[in-house]
């Protein structure tokens, strides 16, 4: 992973948000692989709000599961672990706690999307290039553990641009991609309506017409998906396969976490260039009279409002994924190619001989 540069940005956010943030005692953890960072938002002892950024090249997927945070990027899958007394020889520390990164899993340029972490420990990811959904650990750079019945096992160029997966249970169980095909950037000719939902157990999939879907999260029997070439918000049927829209957001969405019935809600800036070009975000967003937004939204489940929102205004102009971390004030990230790393230390129980 090389260095990159520290990022500075301008944002807008909805009346009430800062408060918002530190009564529920939040802090929003966002990726941009545009912007090559990991972008913290939540709000300092006084109840302000606070912003930190961390370099990461190409910054894609996260998982948070108990006190870990995984983060994927270019060519690297890190490992952070919370600690709420670290120990440090940095005098005036400011920060209650601190994520520091204790494994790198060197995972070789596959274009990782999403992450997530099962029951069982298991980090599972998204390799978009080998066109499937793959297990990573120390031993292996990936191991598959599910290709569409469509390819003949992982095979290299990304043809159906799989990009998304859903737990049920604490184990992987759907995911999502964006076009059948079996040739190599195949997938780019049915962008606009030839995306699918997979169910990775029974083999077969339950979801299709979808317009690049990304991000599918299960939430209370409901399997929620970014229709994110409509920039459409909605569940999928597991009867049906019917797509039902809970929510519209002038913004190519992407990354999506879910707690306590609120969506947090990824919004990017459509790109120039083929993969966007020609996609309904662009009819609706022209016919609303609205201009494309980047940020997140926050969605009310119960009710499909808009709870609170945030946009960045200059320099982040996409957002990959995000995640909600239970932390008030906003914890400290330990960059890995930060002089930080030789200032924090976690030290483990006492072992026995």
């Amino acid at each position: 992973m090389s260095e990159v540069k520290p990022l500075q940005f301008k944002l807008s956010h909805s009346d009430g948000f800062t408060e918002w943030l530190a009564k529920e005692g939040l802090t929003l953890a966002l990726s941009s692989h545009q912007a090559n960072a990991l972008i913290s938002i939540g709000t300092d002892e006084k109840g302000n709000l606070s912003i930190n950024t961390m370099g990461v090249e190409r910054c894609t997927g996260l998982s948070l599961s108990g006190s870990s945070l995984t983060i994927g990027s270019f060519s690297e899958v890190i490992c952070y672990e919370k600690m709420p007394r670290p120990v440090s020889d940095e005098p005036n520390a400011i920060n209650r706690e601190v994520y520091i990164p204790q494994t790198t899993l060197h995972t070789g340029v596959f274009d990782l999307h999403e992450l997530a972490r099962e029951d069982s420990g298991r980090l599972i990811g998204v390799n978009t290039l080998f066109n499937c959904i793959a297990v990573l650990d120390e031993e292996y750079s990936f191991s598959a553990l599910w290709t569409p019945p469509f390819l003949k096992g992982p095979v290299a160029g990304d043809r159906c641009h799989l990009n998304g997966i859903a737990l049920e249970n604490g184990k992987t169980r759907w995911c999502s991609m964006v076009g059948v095909s079996n040739e190599v950037e195949g997938w780019r000719e049915l962008r606009r309506n030839g995306g699918s939902i997979w169910d990775i157990k029974n083999n077969e999939m339950i979801a299709k017409g979808l317009s690049m879907p990304h991000s599918p999260r299960f939430w209370k029997n409901q399997l929620l998906v970014l229709n994110a070439g409509t920039g459409e918000f909605g569940s999928i049927s597991l009867e049906t396969g019917a797509f039902e829209s809970i929510a519209w957001y002038p913004g190519f969405l992407r990354g999506m976490y879910v707690q306590n019935d609120l969506a947090f809600i990824g919004l990017s800036l459509p790109r120039d260039g083929k993969t966007y070009e020609g996609l309904p975000i662009q009819e609706r967003c022209e016919k609303a009279g609205q201009n494309p937004m980047c940020g997140i939204v926050i969605c009310d489940l119960k009710t499909g409002k808009t709870v609170h929102w945030l946009q960045f205004k200059s320099n982040v102009t996409e957002i990959f994924d995000l995640v909600v971390m239970q932390e008030s004030p906003i914890p400290k990230m330990i960059s890995p190619r930060s002089e930080d790393r030789y200032k924090y230390y976690s030290i483990g129980p006492r072992k026995t001989l």
